[in-house]
């Protein structure tokens, strides 16, 4: 199936495998698999980053989508997360 555009900010995750998340953002806090699907989060001081894999056409698991919030539990764009995390 195809997918859409990735949100701004996200160009650099979108379509990576988990070693290249890892080799970007560090070691994750929470490594999470549900069915085929893979959840990695990133609980930093500035926020928290959470990264979804699911499988492509391949069986190959890579970056769908990503969402964040503030460490308080308050509203922060992924995009906008993953530059704090990760300047670039």
């Amino acid at each position: 199936p195809a997918f859409a555009p990735p949100p701004p900010g996200l160009a650099r995750l979108i379509g990576r495998d988990a070693a290249a998340v890892t080799a970007l953002l560090g070691p994750p806090s929470l490594d999470r698999r549900e069915g085929p699907a893979r959840q990695l989060q990133f609980i930093r001081p500035l926020c928290i980053l959470d990264v979804f894999l699911y499988p492509g056409t391949g069986g190959a698991l890579a970056v769908r989508t990503a969402a964040a919030r503030r460490p308080d539990g308050g509203r922060i764009d992924a995009g906008a997360c993953l530059q704090l995390l990760a300047p670039g």
